[in-house]
């Protein structure tokens, strides 16, 4: 001390300890720490004075996130549905939500609503109506889309009214011309006159118009003319222009069977066949005329017989052999109903008679074969044919020609001409009464002939038996043979 003495003294020493804490925070954007705002992550210090009066350290180990933000422009129409939530006005709209590091995301919408369009027109049309490119024919209501300036729908609505136009036909017909709506038509055709209906569209009436005139005459009738008699034919004429109906006329006794008041008619000839005038090669005619409401036309005729005409020929051999069977055959003839026959002195019709085909056997001799054809209303003509025969027919006991030939006269050297003196013959009865057969022995018959005391042939035949001489008066008579070996005569009696 000051005294150079010890000076003791004595530290009564408290040593006190300073303290220090250390926190950590996460903040979005700020973070408040003793009335510190902190806007960036980092590690901060904070001194005070701790309850010791020593420094109390503490230590913020902050984190700060920031919030994020968007923003999106939209234009629509009408309504935007944004995060659920449907808008309908233009306006800057925001969404808050929590991002990824748990801060605030406000998006911000700026919307733009444009509002769609429409319009309404009401029409009135005929028929058919086109809007906007489309063609209406029904009478409703119709939208048509489209896009306005603002890129809406614009919808366009038509509310249409279709009235149709009317229409009307009528035929008339008439003679000369006829009055229609004022005008007088004269020609035949189809006409149209329009005007308005009750809708105030077209009335169209169409007239379809025939004008008829007096018929021309009606052109050739076709149909057969000749061999008509007991026969059905039909008559016809081509349609003749306007003609309603055709007016036939037939000759007396010929009947209508159809077709009257056409241009085709079938008649029958077969009541023709009792009148008087069958055999005159009677012509008449059928006519006819076209008739319609204005008149009939002149007439048109075809003259018609019905008397058989034409001509037949006959198809055969003109040369055969005696007794040979033999077919001659006539063409035929229209309306003939038969064919009659006739054959030489000698030649016997077996078959045939009356028809188109004969069947002949031939006698002797040379002669004519010939065909008349016959019809109910008179004969045709007389067709022929020459024939001849050959060789040796011998007589002929049944059938055969049996001629009364009154008349030629033969002198006493040709009755007396015995050509063969071994040549004889008998005659049976003699006298005879009415029936004479001859008989030879040594010779073949072929031809008798009887003839008077005055040398006048009176019968000729070819009969060997029952040569019939009833109608010769009783007398003397010479009866003559001829064969192939000659001739010979003797003296007959006929005596009743």
């Amino acid at each position: 001390n000051a005294n150079g003495c010890d000076s003791i003294a004595t530290l009564h020493l408290t040593i006190n300890q300073p303290t220090s804490s250390e926190t950590s925070a996460t903040a979005c954007g700020t973070y408040n720490w003793n009335g510190i705002v902190y806007i960036t992550s980092g590690d901060y210090t904070f001194t005070a004075t701790n309850a010791n009066g020593c420094d109390s350290i503490a230590t913020l180990h902050l984190t700060i996130h920031q919030p994020t933000s968007s923003e999106t422009s939209a234009t629509t129409c009408g309504s935007f549905n944004w995060n659920g939530i449907d808008y309908t006005s233009s306006g800057d709209y925001t969404f808050t939500s929590t991002n990824a590091n748990g801060c605030d995301s406000v998006a911000t919408l700026h919307l733009t609503i444009n509002q769609p369009t429409s319009s309404e027109t009401s029409a009135t049309a005929c028929g058919t109506y086109i809007w906007n490119g489309i063609v209406y024919t029904y009478s409703g209501d119709y939208t048509f889309t489209t896009t306005n300036a603002n890129g809406c729908d614009s919808v366009a609505t038509l509310h249409l009214t279709i009235h149709q136009p009317t229409s009307s036909e009528t035929s008339a017909t008439t003679c000369g011309s006829f009055n229609w709506n004022g005008i007088d038509y004269t020609s035949s055709g189809d006409y149209t006159f329009t005007t308005t209906n009750a809708n105030g569209c077209d009335s169209l009436a169409t007239l379809h118009l025939t004008i008829l005139h007096v018929p021309v005459q009606p052109g050739p009738i076709s149909g057969p003319v000749t061999n008509l008699c007991g026969m059905t034919a039909t008559y016809s004429i081509d349609p003749v222009a306007y003609a309603s109906s055709y007016q036939w006329t037939l000759p007396n006794g010929v009947t209508l069977i159809a077709g009257q008041g056409t241009n085709t008619i079938t008649v029958a000839f077969s009541n023709i066949r009792p009148r008087s005038n069958c055999n005159n090669n009677t012509s008449n005619s059928i006519c006819v005329k076209s008739i319609n409401q204005c008149g009939a036309s002149s007439t048109s005729c075809i003259s018609v017989s019905w008397q058989l005409t034409g001509h037949v020929s006959i198809n055969g051999p003109s040369a055969v052999n005696c007794s040979q069977t033999v077919t001659y055959a006539s063409t035929l003839l229209m309306g003939a109903t038969r064919y009659q026959w006739t054959v030489p002195t000698g030649w016997t019709i077996l078959t045939g008679q009356g028809t188109t085909t004969i069947i002949v056997k031939a006698g002797r001799g040379s002669g004519i074969i010939s065909v008349t054809p016959m019809g109910n209303c008179g004969n045709a003509s007389t067709a022929s044919i020459c024939v001849r025969s050959f060789g040796n027919c011998g007589c002929q006991d049944n059938g055969g020609q049996q001629h009364h030939d009154e008349g030629e006269h033969h002198d006493d050297d040709r009755i007396a001409n015995n050509t063969q003196q071994d040549l004889d013959f008998i005659t049976y009865p003699n006298p005879a009464v009415n029936v004479l057969n001859v008989k030879s022995d040594n010779a073949v018959i072929n031809w008798v002939e009887i003839i008077d005391a005055k040398g006048k042939k009176m019968l000729s035949t070819s009969h060997c038996n029952n040569i019939g001489v009833a109608a010769l008066p009783s007398g003397q008579y010479f009866i003559k043979i001829f064969t192939s070996k000659g001739t010979r005569t003797k003296g007959l009696l006929i005596m009743r």
